[in-house]
């Protein structure tokens, strides 16, 4: 919880203010609370109309001076909590964005949303509460001690009789709940990943008729959240009855025992008992409060440790240091893997790829093929250094890629992948997505080379078309064309298409490819395909097989040398594939 303090950095003097406004608030009611002794023993009790009514006009004065001062502490708290909720918050999701692959695919994604949401809510509002009550609560828990201890000794150790036997249930509260309150955190997490999963599924959902089998598996996982979050409560709720049960039997006890006093030698005044019987009420319900911040402060923890880990976690891709930094003055797209060998964890024995050795020359066309699992969207990732190979060096321009700062490497390579991803907003919103200065001349050739022109121009908003979330308003291959013509719009030396014209037809993919010869003629091309079609006429064909190279050249030179590809070729042509289009 410690660690999380330097989010408050930058609101210091709005704590302090608010810490002097809520100390002022408790000396404000000390006060008064002393003033109800005056007006009883010196004013009621000798007749004194005078003194009831000057002591009750600065009650009155105190009381209005302590609202604002209270308005003033709980404003202060509000703000000070919200700053550093969004603090929180920014720091959480900034560091998640430079996580790796191989990082982020330790976290689920509703375990990542439940952390940046429901975590960092709670924790600002246990910090809220806590910056109001973690001060009032110890200040007017040792004033209201120490003003009984001089009231009468005798009382007091009833008061403190009280107050030890709260504070080993509230110890015994803390110790028992935050592992609950963990597992209740983890719940939360379930739920979201099986929304968000069941959401982004809805179209399998409904294909299938799937959707009692959802209902019920939901049912399954909120039941598992309304257990845990009744376990978690059970211990939480016992302790407010038996603090009201301990408050309303201190009172009998000093009820009892200070009318006995007063009765039986005189030695206390009524007015003090009143006074003593408030400062007693003082004293348990700032144990309340206590019990009520540690009950957070139990959940609190849990929330903590969770973001803590993100914030805690060591990036494994990151920008070389600047005295090892390289720079390319004129990039001209040369890419070679030497020797590369990746697996996601040194203990595996599994290599994804192993031994990878090609070299792509500035202006050349490379086609990559190879079964599913061959290990082909690896190899883009690797390119980007998404992640980084366990051994071998990955050169771009001969300098190797991990001393290029990240910026300028994947500002060089414009990557369309496997899965297109578009954002809610326009299509030139979109289409700047790499590129936000990009002006319209760009535009217009990127979304023409793309052959998705055609579509844009039919839309009555042009480039101000919505797209809805995921574009989902899109078909398969609008999104595939809008994807190409994004990449197209960084102006990238080296062109990276995974599997990028899957769904469109040869027509279509025949005229793509041609606006690729005439105008990409300087770019280096890496195309990833499962079709053969999509990459006979590349300069060379890299042919992958369960992590490895077990094929590398033309396309004709492949057909006899390699009998993967052979047999890829052949299964394809059976299937009428209509490898005679000149793409």
């Amino acid at each position: 919880m410690r660690k999380l303090v330097k989010f408050f950095k930058g609101s210091y003097p709005t704590l302090i203010i608010g810490m002097i406004a809520t100390i002022s608030v408790i000396i404000i009611e000390l006060t008064q609370t002393q003033m109800m002794a005056t007006i009883i023993n010196d004013g009621i009790n000798q007749l004194n109309q005078d003194v009831v009514v000057e002591t009750g006009l600065k009650m009155f004065g105190l009381a209005v001076l302590g609202m604002s001062l209270g308005i003033a502490s709980t404003y202060f708290a509000s703000f000070a909590s919200n700053k550093f909720a969004h603090r929180m918050r920014v720091s959480v999701y900034e560091k998640i964005q430079r996580f790796s692959l191989k990082k982020t695919s330790t976290y689920t994604t509703g375990s990542l949303v439940t952390r940046l949401s429901t975590d960092i809510d709670f924790l600002q509002r246990m910090f809220l509460f806590g910056l109001r009550l973690l001060v009032r609560a110890p200040i007017m828990l040792v004033s209201a001690v120490f003003m009984i201890n001089v009231a009468d000794n005798q009382l007091a150790m009833i008061v403190l009789g009280f107050v030890v036997f709260l504070s080993v249930g509230l110890l015994y509260l803390i110790i028992k709940g935050f592992p609950r309150f963990r597992k209740l955190q983890l719940k939360v997490d379930y739920l979201n990943q099986k929304v968000q999963e069941s959401l982004i599924n809805i179209r399998v959902i409904k294909s299938f008729v799937r959707e009692d089998y959802e209902d019920e598996s939901f049912k399954v996982v909120n039941d598992g959240l309304r257990n845990q979050s009744i376990f978690a409560q059970k211990l939480m709720l016992l302790f407010d009855p038996i603090m009201m049960f301990a408050l309303n039997m201190a009172t009998i006890v000093i009820m009892w025992v200070g009318s006995h006093t007063i009765v039986s030698n005189g030695t206390l005044q009524v007015g003090d008992l009143l006074v003593f019987l408030n400062y007693m009420r003082f004293t348990l319900f700032s144990m309340m409060m206590l019990t009520m911040m540690f009950n957070m402060y139990s959940r609190g923890r849990a929330s903590s440790d969770r973001v803590n880990e993100i914030l805690d976690e060591e990036l494994d891709i990151t920008n070389p240091r600047p005295e090892e930094t390289l720079h390319i003055e004129n990039l001209q797209g040369k890419l070679e893997f030497r020797n590369v060998d990746f697996k996601y964890y040194v203990d595996n024995e599994q290599y994804i790829l192993k031994d990878i050795n090609f070299t792509l020359n500035p202006g050349e066309q490379m086609g990559i093929i190879g079964a599913t699992g061959s290990g082909k969207t690896t190899l883009i990732n690797l390119m980007t250094r998404l992640i980084d190979p366990i051994s071998g060096e990955i050169l771009l321009d001969d300098v190797p890629i991990n001393k290029l700062t990240l910026h300028e490497l994947r500002e060089a390579i414009g990557v369309v992948p496997q899965k297109n991803v578009l954002f809610t907003g326009s299509i030139e919103h979109n289409l700047k997505w790499g590129n936000k200065d990009a002006d319209m001349d760009l535009i217009n050739w990127a979304t023409k080379v793309a052959n998705i022109d055609e579509f844009i121009n039919r839309q009555e908003e042009g480039y101000d078309y919505q797209l809805q979330q995921g574009g989902s308003n899109l078909s398969g291959g609008q999104r595939q064309r809008m994807s190409i013509a994004r990449a197209l719009v960084t102006q990238p030396k080296i062109l990276v298409l995974d599997d990028s014209t899957s769904a469109l037809d040869a027509a279509t993919e025949s005229r793509i490819t041609t606006a690729f010869s005439e105008e990409l003629s300087d770019m280096s091309i890496v195309n990833i395909a499962q079709k053969i079609s999509s990459i006979r006429n590349s300069d060379k064909i890299l042919v992958l097989d369960k992590g490895t190279m077990c094929g590398y050249g033309t396309h004709d030179e492949l057909l006899e040398t390699c009998s993967v590809y052979n047999a890829i070729y052949q299964s394809q042509l059976k299937k009428g594939g209509d490898f005679d289009v000149q793409t």
